[in-house]
């Protein structure tokens, strides 16, 4: 079969355009290029795993899935040997015609007692999610672009990546599925922006809409 992507292809597509073009078609059942954004549960296993058969665009994987609700105001975020950990979130409100849409970026953190069997080869998966409306706990579909920070700096030639010595601290919300919650000492806390580059490293050099087929 030949591969439906021309020579030199790229998917550089910018948050607003995942929203509103991507994620707004397939909630309104409208159709979307084929074989681009993969319909799956990443919720179903661990994400190396759930990730392996999916195509990606210089690392980045991008998938469209459905929330379980643990109750009415929390969403279960375990997946296979951990749990995705809520981070930030940015809500963003209707302008020209368009729908309030939220981005939220998590972190996949294996639970202590699956730590030794994993390993750290499976660490530092990143997510940022994308819904609009009721942020998915209306049963829509929301669409997410995931990738592993160390199979990056693999990509970019950094074969030794330095390693972090400062505690890293989950900022999960309890409407986030966060199972076990801690005391936070700073309700506006956000990931390290080296070790979770949300806006930056996700959108920058990204160009898409209906001509973002590079």
């Amino acid at each position: 079969m030949v591969s439906p992507w021309l020579c030199g292809f790229r998917f550089m597509a910018t948050d607003e355009e995942l929203v509103h073009f991507y994620l707004q078609r397939k909630v309104d059942g409208q159709p979307l290029p084929p074989d681009l954004i993969t319909h799956c549960d990443i919720y179903a296993g661990n994400p190396w795993e759930i990730l392996a058969n999916v195509k990606n665009f210089d690392g980045y994987y991008y998938v469209f899935t459905n929330l379980k609700r643990m109750s009415k105001n929390k969403i279960d975020r375990r997946a296979g040997s951990g749990t995705w950990k809520g981070q930030t979130t940015n809500r963003f409100s209707q302008a020209e015609g368009k729908p309030q849409w939220a981005r939220k970026a998590f972190v996949f953190e294996v639970d202590k007692k699956n730590s030794d069997a994993v390993g750290p080869n499976n660490g530092r998966w990143l997510m940022v999610e994308y819904s609009v409306g009721d942020e998915g706990f209306d049963g829509k579909v929301v669409l997410c672009k995931i990738y592993n920070k160390h199979a990056r700096d693999l990509l970019k030639g950094n074969q030794n990546p330095t390693k972090k010595t400062k505690k890293q601290t989950s900022c999960a919300d309890d409407d986030e599925g966060d199972q076990n919650p801690r005391k936070k000492k700073k309700q506006n806390c956000t990931a390290d922006d080296e070790e979770f580059p949300i806006a930056s490293d996700f959108t920058s050099n990204m160009v898409a809409g209906p001509d973002h087929f590079r």
